[in-house]
């Protein structure tokens, strides 16, 4: 029928149709005729030479920019796979051109894979011509949906192509994104870091603009990478100074979403939520629905670890739709881990955490979050509290084995060391090297550098070795005084200040800080953290052994023994119990 016309092509469609070949499809006053089935179409297709094959995809496509004029970007992608088809014969600027055109409308739809494939084949097309800033183009919009493991060297192409262009906002757009798009899957922080450290090195001092934008992102994404806090914050304040000199709003956006990742990844809650918070209203005001919903994640996991339980769990029923409506992974993973961690918190129900921890490690594995570790430390921490040491260990082991270099070093590497001194494993020497670790920590740490003396303190006040503890005084005290109240292993902060201050027979001290962290525990609530400092302060009462110190420790045992008993916790029930029977 290719050369048919007129009278001579509606007899042969006729015929077709009565013997159930094509079939006629009308919409509105459109009438087409499609094959009855694909398997008829493949059939006829794979009858003809590949070279008959490649003539009629041409005719084809260039019979349908006859009929739809003006209309045919309505059907670019039935065009760009006829083009494609069509081989060498076809135009390949146009093919070029309508594959572009239907990846863009793929990826607006939300259909990522079949953008990707269609970016591919246009980039295969363009690859053989010279013109280098569509390859550039081409290469961005590819690598912009790459989710492999090594997604960061798969961008490399488009960044050294806009390199050799000399196309500054070209590499400004292309680092934005490698370290946006690849930051949440594993192993990639660092590389991000790097990534953004080298278009910094490009851009150089040329474009003010550029190099704004360029500092803050290496400044958002090497505090993520957990690097020294002078270094984020050194490329941080430059930014700051070139934003507020050059005065343009899509750059005041920028380093305030900096300074809210900068506050978090080193444990500054407080400033991350006040910070974060005017981040978001811009970035909603200029309608950057993506990055506010990346700056509500962080506000509300530091609203979590603040103590502002009700603020996060707000944020949280927020997040749920908006991190799926505007595809941030991060958003999506953080809401789940905030509400998790809320559930956790407030609820005392382990076999509940225990089965949501399981879903959530499930949906990380699925959708390859960098922080995987820190979800199988948490579920470890509730078979720990469950009275599963077994369970809780090899959950401790596939934190430390899947764990990766990021602003959360320290904490996987020593939680289980904790567990390992409750149950009398000889974890003395780790304990004393991570301690040496601690005693070197500056003001301002990353977060899992916190969670690093937390964890030893308690590892080494359950040991016995409470002057090496009590050494740690002065920094779990800073990590207090900076606003942390839940540590990010969701413990009251304030209780390590109190055990700390104990060990070092700061008596009146620890009682403050014991009565502080038993009415925190009742206020927010934190069920699990309730009988725990009633545990540690009746140890400290017995260990000063004052007047009436005995009977306050009988009756704040007692109370811990039944919510124990209540909550699920054998082995900290035992504990208690073995205590009292002491007395």
């Amino acid at each position: 029928m290719g050369d048919a016309e007129g009278d001579a092509l509606l007899t042969a469609l006729e015929e077709a149709e009565s013997a159930k070949l094509v079939q006629t499809v009308s919409s509105g006053r459109e009438v087409r005729w499609e094959f009855a089935h694909g398997l008829i179409r493949q059939t006829l297709e794979n009858s003809l030479s590949l070279m008959r094959r490649q003539r009629a995809h041409l005719r084809v496509a260039e019979a349908m920019e006859r009929v739809y004029g003006t209309r045919i970007e309505r059907r670019a992608a039935d065009v760009a796979q006829h083009l494609y088809q069509a081989g060498m014969g076809a135009d390949p600027d146009k093919t070029v051109r309508f594959l572009t055109l239907a990846g863009d409308q793929a990826l607006e739809a939300g259909a990522g894979d079949e953008a990707l494939r269609l970016f591919t084949e246009a980039l295969s097309i363009q690859e053989d011509g010279d013109d280098r800033r569509k390859v550039a183009d081409l290469q961005y919009r590819n690598r912009s949906l790459g989710r492999s493991a090594d997604a960061v060297d798969a961008w490399r192409p488009a960044l050294a192509a806009y390199e050799a262009l000399d196309d500054l906002e070209g590499i400004a757009r292309t680092a934005y994104d490698v370290a946006e798009q690849t930051s949440w899957l594993p192993g990639q922080a660092r590389a991000a870091a790097d990534v953004a450290r080298r278009a910094l090195d490009l851009v150089g001092d040329r474009d003010a603009a550029a190099r704004c934008r360029m500092l803050a992102l290496f400044a958002r994404f090497s505090s993520l990478a957990g690097v020294p806090y002078e270094v984020s914050r050194g490329a941080l304040v430059e930014a700051e100074t070139l934003a507020a000199s050059l005065d343009r709003p899509e750059l005041t956006a920028e380093v305030l979403s900096a300074r809210t990742r900068f506050h978090w990844s080193y444990a500054q809650f407080p400033q991350a939520i006040e910070v974060g918070r005017r981040g978001m209203a811009l970035r909603t005001e200029r309608s950057e629905l993506y990055e506010a919903v990346e700056l509500k994640w962080q506000v509300c996991a530091s609203a979590l670890l603040a103590g502002r339980l009700r603020e996060a769990d707000e944020m949280v029923a927020e997040l749920e739709p908006e991190a799926e409506r505007v595809g941030n992974m991060g958003a999506s993973f953080a809401w789940r881990w905030s509400r998790e961690c809320h559930h956790f918190v407030t609820a005392g129900d382990l076999v509940a955490s225990d089965q949501r921890w399981g879903r959530l490690i499930e949906w990380c594995e699925q959708h390859g979050p960098a922080f995987v570790a820190g979800v199988f430390t948490l579920r470890g921490w509730v078979r720990f509290c469950a009275g599963d040491w077994e369970a809780a260990r090899a959950d401790y082991d596939s934190a430390v084995r899947l764990d990766n270099p990021s602003f959360t070093d320290g904490w996987f590497s020593t939680v289980g060391l904790v567990a390992g001194a409750y149950a009398g494993d000889d974890v003395l020497a780790r304990l004393q090297a991570a301690r040496v670790q601690a005693l070197g920590m500056h003001e301002d740490n990353p977060v899992g550098l916190w969670e690093l003396a937390y964890n030893v303190v308690e590892g080494l006040a359950i040991l016995g070795e409470r002057e090496k503890a009590a050494d740690l005084y002065h920094v779990v005290l800073e990590g207090f005084e900076k606003g942390m109240v839940v540590s990010i292993g969701l413990r009251p902060w304030r209780l390590v200040v109190g055990i700390a201050a104990a060990c070092g027979q700061r008596w009146d001290v620890a009682q403050e800080h014991y009565e502080a962290t038993l009415r925190q525990a009742h206020d927010l609530p934190h069920k699990i953290a309730q009988p725990e400092v009633r545990r540690w302060y009746a140890q400290m009462l017995l260990d000063r052994n004052g007047a009436g110190a005995r009977d306050k420790a009988r009756t704040l045992l007692g109370e811990a023994i039944e919510m124990y008993r209540t909550i699920g916790m054998p082995k900290h029930l035992e504990m208690a119990e073995r205590m009292v029977e002491e007395l």
